[in-house]
């Protein structure tokens, strides 16, 4: 349910009692395969309720029972603070969908070129000079994460046991994946290290 819901959030859950169910509501309900599940209703048929979490492209395979409902989430609790849930799709979500849409649209036309400059160096040499990017190192007990960092914004990241770096686009024009590091430092602190 990103963007509404985080991480650390306390849901305030009301049962239905007699109220109706409407379209819209974020509901809280148990699957056998995930547990406790919050989505919010789309829909309505003859064999009961349709559901779907905000950031998914389709709705949930299953349908489920009024009964199997738990109750329906009216507030969000989030550090300290009480925040009400709207039956509306937050605006964010709208936001996040265009996103995805346009990369895939437009950078999909673009991407050959794109690819072409990245491979070529063209631009590599120049971060580093006028940028100051900072690389960090997370202990991790799957293994290291390394973060590269410019400014307050993360361009790239190499988690526990991927083989390769994540660099964000278009600072894929500009970092040598090369030269980024793939092994735990001679020293495991979590001190920021020049690339």
């Amino acid at each position: 349910m990103n963007p509404l819901l985080r991480r650390g959030d306390t849901l305030l859950v009301v049962p239905y009692d007699s109220q109706k169910i409407h379209p819209g509501d974020l509901v809280v309900f148990s699957d056998p395969n995930r547990g406790q599940v919050v989505h919010r209703v789309v829909a309505f048929n003859s064999d009961g309720v349709i559901t779907k979490g905000d950031n998914n492209p389709i709705v949930d395979d299953r349908i489920l029972a009024p009964q199997e409902i738990w109750g329906r989430v009216t507030a969000i609790q989030r550090q300290g603070r009480i925040l009400p849930v709207s039956r509306d799709v937050p605006a964010a979500l709208y936001i996040l969908k265009s996103r995805q849409l346009f990369d895939r649209s437009i950078f999909g036309l673009l991407q050959p070129i794109y690819q072409r400059l990245a491979q070529s160096g063209l631009f590599q040499s120049r971060l580093v000079a006028w940028m100051n990017p900072r690389l960090f190192y997370f202990a991790r007990q799957e293994g290291p994460e390394w973060q590269l960092w410019l400014g307050k914004l993360l361009i790239g990241r190499k988690m526990p046991l991927q083989p390769q770096w994540f660099i964000r686009r278009p600072f894929h024009l500009f970092v040598d994946e090369a030269g980024l590091p793939n092994q735990l430092p001679k020293s495991a602190e979590n001190t920021p290290i020049k690339p």
